[in-house]
């Protein structure tokens, strides 16, 4: 329902005079308006407020149908001054609030500001609920409870920051570094304060930690000392004392010791190291091992001792010949008597086959070849007869056997002369190539003889065996001859022969006299093309600092060695203790343990046990272990671990017992996002723990 509204004097009270004026309405009746001042029941009044009758009305149980039509304008009054009894203050009007309410006429908004802020707005029907932020809040109103270590500001604590070396140091910026924190530097394990984080790019922003000398004590403030002290004497195995004064004798030098108690060895030695470039095929030189066996070709390994070997995995198929005939190549015999102009097979001392054949040469005597000069050509003739000595000589122009200047050959081929390389792999009936103890070559085919026998030719056409008994290589200008007990006979007439024929790159040369050298030709040798030219140098001298050469005789010492001047010598002695702070020597293992711990990577998937046989380790997380290392650890060792999570997860970090942790007791982690964890080993059994994500 709705109330209409009346004017009242400074009392409260209705003024009469006003009371027969006023308007009055039912709700839903009242067709009166405020704007029109109009209301279908009584005159217009002066005012724009009336009074709701309907009180009274309802009241004592009137209706309006009996109150329109009942009442002229004295029973108004009347009525009036029965309404004017009624208590108002238990009715609303317009500009009044209502004494209850279950919610508000229209929606209002609460606010809350300061250090907690938020706000809701309803028209309160129901109960409501305002959502808070905490906002420029004040600590210094915190009086009770425990923060969060990791709730404080990073700048507000000390803590430790390992970098690797100076660099790095230079580079850190107030982020990452502040007054008062402790940076690490890995490559040279020195510790700085920072003590000015302006100047984090220079030394001047830091203080280096230093270890303060202890006080000193007295001698005699010793217990338990000894009254002398006698070091065992130093041996070959045994750490101890030695003596100066040793008398230099030959390549072994005196121990002698400098102003400051150093023992040092001088030694007037000058270095003649031959560097050594890559071995090929035709030069000695530096190899590498490591080859991957692909095919028939085999790695080169190194056994214990350091020398050279090839595995190859072969199974001995050799296989058995028969006896060679005169289509196939097998086995032969040796053996056979002397029949007639029939010579035997025989073998020399190195197993090689040749047929000695007493014949007697009835060519027309040649004298030797007319050597060539500067001016004049040489003639043709016979090779002159190498003399003792000069089997490893050459005929040159001039007629005389010598050894040409070094001549560089290439790989040979079916039609040039040249090198050849040893190793191949037999395949099928395709054979090596072999060296003997002498370094001649030589061909092991292993076959059997399986030859036929036949029987000496006879005339007529009939096939057989032939004997040697000729000198005749070409039927040209020949007739046929008649064969007498298996041996032809003919009369060589000829007696006129050509110069040689020229062998080319595609055919064969053949056989004749030597062509005559022109002049100028005398220190040039006969080549295959039959041209005089002088070969490239093949003569080598003893090598030298300046220059490669040929390796001097051995001395058939097994402990001599090849020194740096070219002789062969016996190297001084070569025993070194183990190295110290102070005196060269052998690496011990524990130092070498210590040089490979530093090289390499351990990779893992727990943080759980982490191995100390290597310094950096590679960690793949998948969710949040304990962390924890190995025992064995040295003071002063350091494990620098990468880890890589594949998921998110809160990583706890050990601060207590054995583990001292600089950087809260966990890392809350993100997929994908490297951290690293450094674990310093600051006493036995000890371990300090710093924990860096990547920024």
């Amino acid at each position: 329902m709705s109330l209409s509204l009346v004017r009242v004097n400074g009392n409260g009270s209705l003024s009469r005079n006003l009371k027969t004026r006023l308007l009055y309405s039912v709700p839903g009746s009242c067709m009166g308006t405020a704007a029109s001042n109009t209301c279908p029941y009584l005159p217009p009044p002066s005012i724009s407020w009336c009074l709701c009758i309907w009180l009274y009305l309802g009241k004592n149980n009137y209706d309006m149908a009996d109150f329109q039509g009942k009442y002229n304008g004295e029973q108004i009054e009347q009525l009036l001054d029965k309404a004017n009894d009624i208590d108002l203050s238990k009715y609303a009007l317009k500009t009044d609030n209502a004494p209850t309410a279950t919610k508000l006429q229209a929606a209002r908004t609460i606010a809350l500001s300061g250090a907690v802020t938020g706000s809701v707005s309803s028209d309160f029907g129901s109960n409501v609920t305002i959502s808070t932020t905490l906002a420029n809040f004040d600590a210094s109103k915190i009086t009770s409870g425990t923060i969060d270590i990791d709730r404080l500001p990073k700048a507000a604590l000390e803590r430790m920051v390992v970098v690797a070396d100076d660099t790095a140091r230079f580079k850190l910026t107030t982020a990452t570094a502040q007054v008062g924190d402790t940076v690490k530097v890995t490559a040279t394990n020195k510790m700085y304060l920072v003590k000015d984080d302006s100047k984090l790019n220079t030394e001047d922003g830091y203080e280096p930690y230093t270890a303060s000398s202890a006080s000193s004590v007295p001698w005699s403030g010793v217990t338990g000392k000894p009254s002398t002290f006698a070091p065992p004497t130093a041996a070959a195995s045994t750490l101890g004392g030695v003596k100066v004064g040793y008398t230099t004798s030959g390549k072994n030098y005196k121990l002698q010791v400098d102003a400051s108690g150093n023992a040092f060895v001088n030694v007037p030695w000058t270095d003649n190291n031959t560097t050594y470039n890559q071995a090929t095929a035709d030069t000695l030189g530096l190899v590498k091992i490591g080859y991957t066996s692909s095919g028939k070709n085999y790695a080169v390994s190194l056994d214990a001792n350091g020398k050279m070997y090839v595995n190859v995995p072969w199974t001995d198929n050799n296989t058995t010949y028969t006896q060679a005939t005169s289509d196939n190549l097998g086995l032969v015999k040796i053996g056979y008597s002397a029949n007639g102009k029939n010579y035997p097979v025989v073998l020399d001392g190195s197993g090689k086959m040749y047929v000695n054949v007493p014949w007697t040469d009835t060519n027309t005597t040649y004298s030797n070849m007319g050597a060539a000069t500067s001016s004049a050509a040489g003639k043709a003739g016979l090779v002159p007869a190498p003399a003792a000595g000069k089997q490893a000589s050459f005929l040159r122009g001039d007629g005389t056997w010598v050894v040409p200047t070094n001549t560089t050959y290439a790989k040979a081929n079916t039609s040039t002369l040249g090198l050849v390389m040893i190793g191949y792999a037999e395949n099928g009936k395709n054979y090596p190539v072999e060296l003997d103890s002498s370094g001649k070559m030589y061909v092991n085919v292993p076959w059997t003889d399986t030859n036929t026998t036949y029987g000496v030719v006879g005339a007529n056409g009939s096939t057989g065996l032939v004997k040697n008994g000729s000198t005749v290589t070409s039927a040209s200008g020949y007739t046929a001859c008649p064969i007498v007990s298996g041996v032809p006979y003919y009369k060589d007439t000829n007696t006129t022969y050509a110069n040689m024929k020229a062998a080319t790159a595609s055919a064969a040369g053949a056989a004749g006299l030597v062509p005559a050298p022109a002049a100028g030709k005398q220190t040039s040798f006969l080549r295959g093309d039959g041209t005089w030219v002088v070969p490239t140098n093949t003569t080598y001298g003893l090598a030298s600092t300046t220059a490669n050469g040929l390796l001097r005789q051995l001395n058939g010492s097994t402990s001599s060695f090849m020194r740096g001047d070219g002789t062969w010598a016996t190297p001084p002695n070569t025993t070194y203790a183990v190295a110290n702070e102070s005196t060269n020597g052998l690496m011990a293992a524990a130092d070498k343990k210590t040089m490979n711990r530093l090289i390499g990577v351990n990779t893992v998937t727990t943080l759980a046990n982490l191995p100390i046989s290597k310094r950096s380790i590679t960690a793949t997380l998948s969710a949040a272990t304990t962390l924890s290392v190995q025992s064995g650890m040295q003071v002063g060792e350091e494990l620098m671990i990468r880890c890589v999570p594949s998921a998110a997860f809160t990583q706890a970090i050990p601060n207590s017992g054995d583990y001292v942790s600089m950087s809260g007791t966990s890392i809350t982690t993100t997929a994908n996002k490297p951290f690293e964890i450094n674990i310093w080993c600051y006493a036995s059994g000890k371990y300090s723990i710093a924990v860096k994500e990547q920024d």
